[in-house]
């Protein structure tokens, strides 16, 4: 398996949100690995990965189109790198700022910060 290797992303919306999209394309095609991606972007979180699943759902019961929910997905694109830093998104919010250390590579995985990450998430959708 040929492995590319990761390049940091640029934080424009819509650069990094190509590059995550692209990331998690390439995982799923063999051309990066898991473990590169978890090194470099929270989208190799497992908690991760059930916060979105999760705000989804929470998105599509209120009815919330699909295409929109992706649209909210691609705003967060630019605060999906890892490690996560002491000015990003995840830390300035008090609903989530407990739920992700600095320095970590994923959010902490207890199942209220779990929640409080959802909750968060979803209402930054309607936010906007």
């Amino acid at each position: 398996m040929k492995t590319t290797r990761w390049s940091p992303p640029s934080w424009t919306s819509s650069t990094a949100s190509r590059r995550r999209s692209r990331d998690l394309a390439a995982v799923a095609d063999g051309t990066l690995s898991p473990q590169v991606l978890r090194e470099n972007s929270l989208l190799g979180s497992v908690g991760m990965l059930r916060v979105l699943a999760a705000v989804f759902h929470n998105l599509r019961t209120a009815g919330v189109e699909a295409e929109a929910i992706t649209g909210h997905f691609r705003s967060l694109a630019p605060a999906m790198g890892a490690p996560v830093q002491e000015v990003s998104i995840w830390r300035k919010d008090p609903k989530t700022s407990e739920s992700f250390e600095v320095g970590a590579y994923a959010p902490v995985m207890r199942q209220q910060n779990i929640s409080y990450i959802v909750e968060a998430v979803t209402s930054w959708y309607k936010k906007r």
